[in-house]
């Protein structure tokens, strides 16, 4: 079982992996008279999920400020799956910043990524966000 904090990490990693599913998928319409009808939605999620995930990453620098080094911080950020995510050390800081919120903080990423998990299930898309 992840960490909430390690969950974060794991739902910044999701987003990308979602939009080369969707961008994919697109191009695979391209080639039916689906596409008409079809191209247009999924130009507009892709554009809301890269919204999302600047969000997403903004938020999580932000938080990051003052838990992690400035040094580390890109670290973090560039490999949300990483082990950085996980140390015991990292999380006890996390904790200690968010205080009395941190839960509510937990059960808020752990959502985000139970919906980027359904994302991915219904796209069947693999790791490097291709179609299986």
């Amino acid at each position: 079982m992840a960490t909430g904090v390690e969950t974060a990490g794991l739902v910044l990693a999701s987003i990308p992996l979602i939009l080369s599913g969707l961008e994919f998928y697109a191009k695979g319409i391209a080639v039916s008279k689906r596409y008409w009808k079809f191209q247009q939605i999924c130009k507009d999620l892709c554009n809301e999920l890269r919204t999302e995930e600047a969000m997403c990453r903004n938020s999580l620098q932000r938080l990051l400020i003052g838990v992690v080094q400035d040094k580390n911080m890109e670290d973090f950020l560039e490999d949300p799956r990483g082990e950085k995510w996980k140390e015991e050390k990292f999380e006890k800081k996390l904790k200690a910043r968010l205080g009395p919120t941190y839960e509510t903080y937990i059960e808020t990423i752990n959502r985000m990524k139970d919906t980027t998990d359904v994302f991915i299930s219904k796209l069947k898309l693999d790791v490097s966000g291709k179609a299986c």
